[in-house]
């Protein structure tokens, strides 16, 4: 497997896998850039648990597709503490929905690149729930996504910024949304411009929100209004 962000890779099992082909089960170094594993999506769902340490040197998760028959993002979570960085490959276009627990309770991840789901239009529950070391997170390549499930960003207590742009095709938000995310102060919601359900929940326990950002006029803002301060 080659794609335009790694150019001819070669792959080597690694954590006891038993099989050195990439359509075998489990994690393979990256022998062009040593900090990184690679993952083949195609191969299913994915829980590292602490018991499987990546080797030293090694902080970068990337997941890559093998297969154009796969369009669903699997159950991808609980990421040893040493991942600290996340990146859905390019590879990855072919999926137009995601499973729930999409990297759930990854306590050391601190960034998260989501430029291989740009066709994903629906986010399913508890999206980067738990993410408790992730600082910031850009959204906006979800631009095709039509409504985000429960518990997405959920516990992501160091969260302080989060980029929503371009999500004007979004037209449901369910539970729970940005619920206890104590480090953010604000958050820019302009993006939602056509979203008109908001379920229970929204941006409750931030302790340190200040400012909603909506375009006023819309059904966001009026459910907002009503939820929250907030300005246009």
């Amino acid at each position: 497997v080659a794609t335009s962000d790694t150019p001819n890779v070669t792959f080597s099992p690694t954590m006891g896998c038993k099989q050195s082909t990439l359509r075998s089960t489990g994690v393979f170094m990256n022998s062009q850039q040593p900090s990184e594993c690679l993952y083949d999506i195609s191969d299913g769902s994915l829980m590292f648990g602490y018991e499987h340490r990546p080797p030293s040197g090694v902080n970068t998760l990337r997941l890559m597709n093998s297969s154009v028959e796969t369009t669903t993002m699997p159950c991808i979570m609980r990421l040893h503490s040493s991942i600290t960085k996340v990146i859905v490959d390019k590879s990855c276009r072919t999926c137009t929905r995601m499973h729930m627990g999409f990297l759930e309770d990854s306590e050391g991840l601190q960034s998260v690149d989501l430029t291989g789901l740009s066709n994903c239009t629906a986010v399913g529950w508890s999206f980067l729930k738990g993410c408790s070391a992730l600082k910031s997170v850009d959204i906006s390549p979800l631009s095709k996504c039509t409504s985000v499930g429960s518990d997405f960003l959920r516990g992501c207590k160091a969260l302080k910024s989060v980029n929503f742009k371009g999500l004007s095709n979004c037209t449901a938000i369910h539970r729970y949304f940005l619920w206890e995310c104590s480090s953010l102060r604000s958050v820019d919601m302009t993006g939602f411009s056509n979203c008109t359900d908001v379920g229970y929940g929204f941006a409750s326990c931030c302790t340190a929100l200040r400012q909603v950002f909506v375009v006023d006029g819309t059904e966001l803002a009026a459910i907002l209004s009503r939820l929250t301060k907030y300005e246009t």
